[in-house]
């Protein structure tokens, strides 16, 4: 799956879960969260790229879900 898949996905089910969210933030809200997670996971592609070993074990599991 792609960041992208999975940062629209994380990001809908973030504001499924907590619909005040859009109310309060609005749909620029939701495009500054939608950025937050693709910077997140980029962090993350880093880390496992370079084999730290805390990202090593976190990042196939974290995936799991998608």
């Amino acid at each position: 799956m792609s960041f992208e898949k999975i940062v629209n996905h994380v990001t809908e089910k973030i504001y499924e879960r907590e619909p005040f969210l859009l109310e309060r933030f609005g749909e620029q809200g939701k495009e500054k969260c939608r950025e937050d997670n693709h910077h997140h996971m980029k962090h993350l592609e880093t880390a496992y790229e370079l084999n730290q070993s805390a990202f090593s074990l976190i990042m196939p599991y974290g995936l799991m879900a998608f």
